[in-house]
């Protein structure tokens, strides 16, 4: 091979591993960037009773399956003692149905789990979330223990600051942390999703 082919051959390589490695980082970057959240106007009616949690979903967010699953993992580690509640935000004029979703379907599969349509995201404002997979506990006078996510990066399932948290304050213990990133696609312009692929959640 003459010497200016073998040198080519050998710049095409090297730009291509750059490419591969600045793509992995890129995703990488991207799986840890947690979205924004609100100032919460900490009117939550007091259950009275028991404690609340309430998990703020995009209905077409890829993301949220993880926060799903960990929510879901918190209700069957739970015996008692908390209402379990999912709001799925609609924004104004979405078309009937534009709600139902796999990711409905699931969250309305989990055993003694409240489901509901957030009209324009009022409520999620309320209560400070502004990404997908927002949760927030709330005790039985209404007064917030946790706000945040339940996921440790975008997409990923597993032990995470915020789970452990909750888990926490429902055992009595003084939770760890009353906050954690929340990683999704934004609960208040639903847009934002439909281009979003890059989360790791089948």
């Amino acid at each position: 091979m003459p010497r200016s082919s073998y040198q080519q051959t050998i710049l095409l390589i090297a730009l291509w591993a750059a490419a591969i490695v600045a793509g992995f980082y890129g995703w990488a970057r991207y799986d840890a960037t947690p979205g924004k959240k609100l100032a919460p106007m900490h009117d939550h009616v007091p259950d009275g009773r028991a404690f609340t949690l309430v998990l703020y979903l995009h209905p077409h967010c890829p993301c949220a399956v993880a926060s799903v699953a960990e929510f879901a993992e918190i209700v069957g580690r739970v015996k008692g003692g908390c209402r379990f509640r999912v709001a799925f935000v609609c924004p104004p004029g979405a078309a009937p149905g534009w709600e139902r979703t796999k990711l409905w379907d699931r969250a309305n599969a989990l055993p003694g789990v409240e489901v509901n349509i957030d009209a324009g995201g009022e409520e999620a404002k309320r209560a400070g979330a502004a990404t997908s997979g927002h949760a927030v506990l709330f005790d039985a006078a209404g007064t917030p223990r946790f706000s945040g996510g339940l996921t440790r990066s975008r997409g990923q399932r597993g032990a995470a600051a915020g789970r452990e948290a909750i888990l926490a304050a429902l055992a009595g213990q003084e939770p760890p942390t009353d906050t954690a990133d929340v990683f999704g696609c934004p609960l208040l312009d639903p847009s934002d999703c439909t281009n979003v692929t890059k989360c790791h959640s089948e």
